[in-house]
């Protein structure tokens, strides 16, 4: 893939990877497309390719963390168990 030298370099300096991990949760559906096209593009540069990776990191630990801390405050059990239908008798119906 062939690119203006130092492209890629000027937006990692304005911490342009950020910018675009904001925008993949825009509720308009071609900015979210947009942005993951350009972090996709940028990856092929080292260091954005580290800050992406970063980036998802830091937010899975973000939703790990809030996960654990909604199950301390909630009362969540597992499912009472599914009861079975009765057995249905072989006896035929009397009228």
């Amino acid at each position: 893939m062939q690119c203006c030298l130092g492209l890629p370099d000027a937006f990692i300096s304005v911490n342009i990877v950020d910018a675009l991990g904001k925008q993949l949760t825009n509720p308009g559906e071609m900015v979210r497309g947009y942005a993951a096209i350009a972090i996709g593009y940028l990856t092929f540069n080292p260091i954005a390719k580290r800050q992406t990776l970063n980036m998802f990191v830091v937010v899975s630990a973000l939703i790990t963390r809030k996960c654990g801390k909604l199950r301390m405050h909630c009362n969540l059990r597992p499912p009472e168990p599914r009861q079975s239908f009765p057995a249905l008798s072989t006896t035929p119906c009397q009228v």
